[in-house]
């Protein structure tokens, strides 16, 4: 039988300055075990990423008005040997015509650049400074065909019939993983965004990284 303790520790917890060492655990009072977030863990690890398209004070008038195959809008490319989690994507509509759609999703192969930018910003780590470096890619606003869709799984769509309040009120659509989709490169988490005519946005997507021997 296994005989596990831990350290009543409220007020002043015990926190260690180096790793490779063994500790208490740590709980309540009442013997209640503290537990950290696996998610949380990776973002204290710097392994926690975001990209977008935006500034601080502008929105991006994007190059294409309905959604289009092989024409994503914000998309992360994920290279052999690294394997994302997405956990979170955003979506504002600053300005439109008619409706406005939106689409996450993940997809079998890296769908390359295309004809295209590098995102605003990103890939940026959640940790400020920045100990591991992302290996994935940030694109927007694909004007010409990415290489290719390869077993394209949608998982998240907004579609917004009326737009027509959106240039005095921003709109804002989120997408939270239920469960978060296990992306082993060579892949590609993306967002696609159209609508009746080519609309004004700022987007975001968040991620956790590791190396793909660490899950497969």
């Amino acid at each position: 039988m296994s005989d596990l303790r831990l350290e009543r520790s409220i007020n002043s917890p015990v926190r260690g300055t180096n790793d490779d060492q063994w500790m208490n655990m740590r709980g309540t009072r009442d013997g209640a075990l503290f537990t950290a977030n696996w998610f949380q863990a990776l973002s204290l690890e710097g392994r926690v990423f975001a990209c977008g398209i935006g500034t601080l004070s502008d929105g991006e008038a994007l190059p294409n008005a309905a959604i289009t195959t092989l024409r994503p809008m914000l998309w992360v490319r994920v290279p052999s040997g690294t394997t994302i989690m997405p956990v979170y994507a955003s979506l504002q509509i600053e300005a439109g015509t008619g409706y406005v759609e939106a689409m996450v999703a993940i997809d079998q192969a890296d769908m390359g650049n295309g004809t295209s930018d590098a995102a605003d910003f990103g890939p940026l780590s959640l940790r400020t400074d920045a100990p591991v470096t992302s290996q994935c890619t940030a694109r927007q606003e694909a004007a010409g065909d990415v290489t290719a869709e390869t077993n394209l799984a949608p998982i998240g769509r907004l579609y917004h019939d009326d737009v027509a309040t959106i240039t005095v009120h921003s709109s804002l659509w989120e997408w939270k993983a239920p469960v978060a989709p296990v992306v082993v490169g060579p892949s590609t988490f993306a967002m696609y965004i159209g609508g009746g005519a080519a609309p004004t946005v700022t987007a975001q997507i968040i991620w956790a990284e590791v190396d793909s021997t660490d899950v497969v």
